[in-house]
C-alpha cells in the first residue's frame, strides 16, 4: 500500500491511473519531456505490482503487445521497434525504455477472436466481458488489458452438460464450472464461453472458466503401458495399464494423473500433490483423501473429490468471513 501511494505521489496521478489506459498519455508525456537521470519511475510489473525504479532509462510510452529476439514480460529494459508495440532487445537505437504493463482484465476471457488463452494482452469487451480479441487497436466497445491466467478447477467435473452443438467431456481441456459451494450443481461442467447471454441458460449464473482438474490414478501404470507424460493418461483399472489417447471415454478408461508409486497405506499421502504437507501441518484431516484397499477408480476419485470440496468450502467460508470483517471495519465510527 505504501509503495502504491508513493508511486502515485511521485507521478502526480490518481492511484487508479497507474494501471489504466488513461495512464498511457501521462506516462507518454513523461517520456516526451524526457526523464532526468536519477528520477524515480513507477511502473506495473508483470505480476501487477507497482515497482519503483531510479534510472536514466525512460518509461515506455505503451505496454508491449508482442516480443521478439528473446525479450519477454520479465525483461526490464526493452526496445519498442514499431507502432504495433513489438518489443525487442535492440532496433530502436538509444531509445530503450523501462517496460510497463496494462492492468489486469476485470474478468476471465472464455471466448477468443484473434487471440488465445495464452495471449498476454487482449481487448476485452466492456459489457460482454467473456469476449476477448487480439486486435492491434482495440475497438471502442472494448479496452486493452492483461489477460487473467486460467487456473486449474478447484474440484473435479462430476457431470457434463451441453449447449446446442457445444459439448465438454473428460477429455476437454477447459470447462465452465459451477463455483457455488452451496449449489446442487457444484462440480457440473459446461461448454465455453461462460456466459448466460451466449447460452441463454441460468446454469451459467455462477460459473468460471478453468482448466479441467483430474484425480490421481488408482495405481501406478503397469508394465507394457505407454510412456506417459506429466499431465494425464487413459487408465484402465482392470489391467492397470495406461495408454496415451485423445479420448478416454471408451470402455473402462478414465483420464487421470499417473502415480509415481504403487498405492498402499504407507505411501498414499507422499505424492507431490500437497496432501502430505496438509498432514504434516495438521491443517485439516478432512482435506486429506483416505485410500483403502479394494477401492475402485470411481471410489478413489470420489474420495479425492470429497477432500477437494472440504478445502474449497473452508476457503469460501474464510473468504466470506474476511469480507464481513472488512465491512465491519469500514462502518466502525471514529472515536
Amino acid at each position: 500500500m505504501f509503495a502504491w501511494l508513493l508511486a502515485t505521489a511521485l507521478l502526480g496521478a490518481p492511484a487508479a491511473a497507474v494501471s489504466s489506459d488513461a495512464a498511457g498519455s501521462k506516462f507518454a508525456g513523461l517520456n516526451r519531456g524526457g526523464q532526468r537521470e536519477g528520477d524515480t519511475s513507477a511502473v506495473l510489473s508483470a505480476d501487477g505490482k507497482v515497482a519503483l525504479s531510479s534510472s536514466s532509462v525512460p518509461m515506455c510510452a505503451e505496454p508491449c503487445d508482442t516480443y521478439e529476439q528473446g525479450v519477454d514480460k520479465t525483461s526490464k529494459d526493452v526496445c519498442m521497434v514499431d507502432a504495433h508495440r513489438t518489443c525487442a532487445p535492440a532496433g530502436c537505437g538509444s531509445s530503450m525504455c523501462l517496460q510497463r504493463f496494462h492492468g489486469e482484465c476485470t474478468d476471465h476471457c472464455s471466448e477468443w477472436a484473434d487471440a488465445t488463452k495464452e495471449s498476454f494482452n487482449v481487448c476485452q469487451h466492456k459489457k460482454l466481458s467473456f469476449m476477448c480479441s487480439g486486435q492491434k487497436e482495440c475497438p471502442s466497445d472494448t479496452y486493452r488489458c492483461k489477460q487473467k491466467p486460467i487456473d486449474e478447477c478447484h474440484v473435479f467435473c462430476e457431470g457434463y452438460e451441453f449447449s446446442g452443438n457445444h459439448r465438454v467431456t473428460m477429455d476437454s481441456e477447459m470447462v465452465c464450472i459451477n463455483t457455488d459451494a452451496n449449489s446442487a450443481n457444484w462440480g457440473t461442467c459446461m461448454p465455453l464461453p461462460c456466459s448466460m447471454v451466449n447460452h441463454s441458460s441460468a446454469n451459467y449464473q455462477k460459473t468460471n472458466v478453468c482448466k479441467q482438474a483430474y484425480p490421481l490414478c488408482l495405481n501406478k501404470c503397469a508394465e507394457g503401458s505407454d510412456e506417459h507424460n506429466d499431465t494425464t493418461t487413459c487408465f484402465d483399472e482392470y489391467s492397470e495399464t495406461c495408454t496415451n489417447r485423445l479420448s478416454c471415454t471408451e470402455g473402462s478408461l478414465t483420464r487421470c494423473k499417473p502415480r509415481t508409486s504403487h498405492q498402499d497405506l504407507s505411501n498414499v499421502d507422499k505424492e507431490a500433490d500437497g496432501w502430505g504437507d496438509l498432514i504434516q501441518s495438521g491443517k485439516s484431516a478432512k482435506e486429506v483423501p483416505k485410500w483403502s484397499a479394494g477401492m475402485t477408480q470411481a471410489e478413489w476419485t470420489k474420495e479425492q473429490q470429497r477432500a477437494r470440496i472440504a478445502k474449497q468450502r473452508r476457503m469460501q467460508q474464510k473468504g466470506g468471513k474476511m469480507m464481513r470483517q472488512h465491512r465491519e471495519v469500514e462502518v466502525t465510527p471514529l472515536m
